[in-house]
């Protein structure tokens, strides 16, 4: 399967349509630890090799799965829906945020996007 976007969004819409609900868990946990090296890397940790990355993914998956299991959470088969984001309406915003704080350096980093009707 090969896809092209510059948005994680459209990605991971594609990959709802023909993943099942463990298969995407697998995803998102490896999306995660991606994200988690990019942090790393930013505020000057060494970097991990890919393969750390995957492993650490998948035994987090496992754990995360087993406790759903232990628990009884685990039993039903959740329907995974898609959902695609929409221009707001004309002269209305839509706003996402996010931040992080070092605050043993006393460094602070805030990203934000705000969209009109036009995108």
């Amino acid at each position: 399967m090969t896809y092209h976007s510059d948005h994680f969004f459209d990605i991971w819409s594609s990959l709802v349509e023909v993943l099942n609900t463990s298969e995407l868990g697998i995803v998102a946990s490896i999306s995660k630890e991606i994200w988690n090296r990019r942090n790393e890397i930013v505020h000057g940790k060494e970097l991990r090799h890919p393969t750390k990355i995957y492993n650490q993914a998948l035994e987090e998956f496992t754990l995360y799965t087993d406790s759903l299991q232990a628990s009884g959470k685990g039993r039903d088969n959740p329907r995974v829906e898609s959902h695609k984001w929409k221009k707001p309406v004309e002269n209305h915003y839509k706003v996402n945020w996010d931040a992080a704080v070092r605050s043993v350096e006393g460094r602070i980093g805030i990203g934000v996007i705000v969209r009109d009707h036009t995108g």
